[in-house]
């Protein structure tokens, strides 16, 4: 009991200093809201109070394939830096981003899931749970977003049959405007071909970002935690997930995280989608690298060519 209670404790301490650091962005925007138009990436932009820098691309020593680097600043995303931005790439475990956020919305907060067999059987089980166990909504969603579980990711979906998830997520991007992006399953994990794996763009990616920003923030920021513990529905612990994002302690890495997701297969090579709060600016960077040989150096690449520009 003593254990729950503190790491229950420090659960709330680690999205309450990012929160509190985001304060600014907040009243900054919603000013802006009242006083400006709505403008997007590739669309008719409005006047604009936060100028982002220019970065001349490619970035020397960045090995990914794709990536992109933007600011929000409550109405607009503008482009910092980009390359190969708008080409389809498979995108891994950044996959279970939109699981979560439909999972978020089809199912009841109070909902109890409980693992079939094959939730737990197939490829890249994690071993932590079997068939029979059961989580409530709020623990499969950390499972899966924290250390990127994929029996989580399985089990969310079969909560409203796996074939009807999939087509929700792909409507959602469509939705959203994420017109290169594609899922075939609810965890990104590699088909047998590219053409049946999971795929997006790292502009897509900055929308789907942008959409937790404005409408799940606090989903967003539960990205952030390094470690939390998982509980059964009956309140027995299963495990301590850890994160898989190992920016969040890279003590050279000089932004404040509020959010992010890993990926890494076979096929999509080492993936990664960061959102930051800059300490001299009132807004959010999010960071996109795609088929990278390293997701967490060619981002550090990223954020100082930004860094150096706005110097």
């Amino acid at each position: 009991m003593k254990e729950s209670r503190t790491y229950a404790l420090l659960e709330i301490v680690a999205i309450l200093i990012p929160l509190l650091l985001l304060l600014p962005y907040y009243f900054y925007t919603k000013e802006k809201n009242e006083t400006l138009e709505v403008g997007l990436v590739g669309g008719t932009s409005s006047t604009r109070i936060y100028k982002a820098p220019q970065v001349a691309g490619p970035l020397s020593g960045v090995t990914a394939e794709s990536y992109m680097l933007v600011a929000y600043d409550g109405n607009t995303l503008i482009p910092i830096v980009s390359y190969h931005e708008n080409d389809a790439r498979l995108l891994a475990s950044m996959t279970k981003l939109m699981t979560a956020l439909v999972a978020e919305r089809v199912i009841e907060s109070k909902q109890i899931l409980t693992f079939s067999e094959s939730d737990v059987a197939l490829k890249g089980t994690s071993g932590f749970f079997k068939a029979g166990d059961s989580l409530n909504k709020k623990n499969a969603l950390y499972s899966m977003l924290i250390e990127s579980n994929n029996d989580s990711a399985r089990l969310l979906a079969s909560s409203l049959g796996t074939l009807s998830f999939v087509k929700e997520m792909n409507e959602e991007a469509q939705r959203l405007g994420m017109h290169e992006t594609h899922y075939v399953n609810p965890s990104g994990l590699d088909g047998v071909t590219e053409e049946g794996s999971n795929r997006t763009s790292a502009s897509d990616l900055t929308l789907l970002v942008k959409e937790y920003i404005d409408t799940n923030l606090l989903l967003l920021l539960a990205t952030t935690a390094k470690a939390y513990p998982i509980y059964f529905s009956n309140t027995v612990k299963s495990h301590v997930a850890t994160s898989t994002n190992r920016l969040l302690t890279d003590s050279t890495f000089p932004y404040t995280i509020v959010g992010g997701k890993t990926g890494e297969t076979a096929l999509a090579k080492q993936n990664l989608v960061l959102a930051v709060r800059p300490k001299e600016d009132n807004v959010i960077l999010i960071g996109v690298v795609l088929h990278s040989e390293n997701n967490f150096e060619d981002m550090k690449k990223l954020f100082k060519a930004y860094g150096d520009a706005s110097r």
